[in-house]
């Protein structure tokens, strides 16, 4: 698992919270499948699309940067 990804689970949990959105909830507004965010949030995938990290920054009012920089 790249650190890339990790960066990703921890920041898409942390404005997910900040949102107070439950999964559900932002796989609907971001249109990504729960199922995968869940994954997601897990840092169970290998890897992950540009698009579905845009879609859910979108849904999240935050930049892409957002959810992968390293803090």
């Amino acid at each position: 698992m790249s650190d890339i990804l990790a960066y990703l689970a921890r920041n898409l949990k942390y404005y997910r919270a900040k949102s107070a959105l439950t999964q559900a909830e932002l796989a609907q507004k971001s249109g990504v499948n729960r199922s995968h965010l869940a994954s997601l949030e897990t840092d169970a995938l290998p890897n992950v699309s540009v698009k579905t990290v845009e879609k859910l920054a979108n849904a999240l009012g935050v930049t892409v940067f957002d959810l992968l920089k390293h803090e």
